[in-house]
């Protein structure tokens, strides 16, 4: 298993410290679930952007534009 340093304040890690006492988790595991947790939200938003920019439409529409297309009452929905 491999070691990662990270460099904190005092003040960061007397924050962090007791965040890890509050959770009941040690800060090894905050900081790996924290890093891995980050590097999925921007591989989902990569993914999304890519989607977006392969997909495009030619047209999009409001929800009252179709709301309105289809005929039905918006207040009803």
């Amino acid at each position: 298993m491999a070691t990662i340093t990270v460099r904190v304040s005092d003040e960061e890690k007397a924050i962090i410290q007791k965040y890890a006492e509050f959770s009941k988790v040690n800060i090894s595991d905050i900081a790996r679930e924290s890093i891995l947790e980050k590097i999925d939200e921007v591989m989902d938003l990569e993914s999304i952007r890519e989607y977006e920019k392969n997909n495009k439409l030619e047209q999009t529409y409001s929800f009252d534009e179709v709301v309105k297309e289809l005929g039905y009452d918006k207040e009803l929905l």
